[in-house]
């Protein structure tokens, strides 16, 4: 027989799992590294800015590179337990903002 725990339980063991600024950031590098981003940097806002602690910039070749970079890391932060993110410009990819947060 299976535990269930309830709703609220769920919710404060999420709430109570924290997870590390530092582990996104090397969770984004190496997911650009992986799609062969180009021009990465990063730059450290940790104690500078209340807004994130690591802002990363990167470029594409092409903007169906850049699209599905964006795409790749959504998925891969969703899956590392970083809950969602917000994307922005996606649809003609010039330019494509991930909001993961922290980073």
């Amino acid at each position: 027989m299976t535990s269930v725990q309830p709703l609220s339980a769920k919710a404060d063991t999420a709430q109570k799992t924290p997870y590390s600024p530092a582990a996104l950031h090397d969770l984004v590098l190496a997911s650009l590294d992986d799609d062969q981003a180009q021009e990465v940097v990063s730059i450290p806002l940790e104690g500078k800015s209340s807004v994130a602690d690591y802002m990363v910039i990167a470029s594409g070749r092409s903007t169906r590179q850049v699209a599905t970079m964006a795409q790749k890391l959504a998925e891969r932060i969703k899956h590392g337990g970083f809950g969602h993110v917000r994307i922005e410009g996606l649809p003609a990819a010039d330019w494509v903002l991930v909001d993961a947060g922290d980073v």
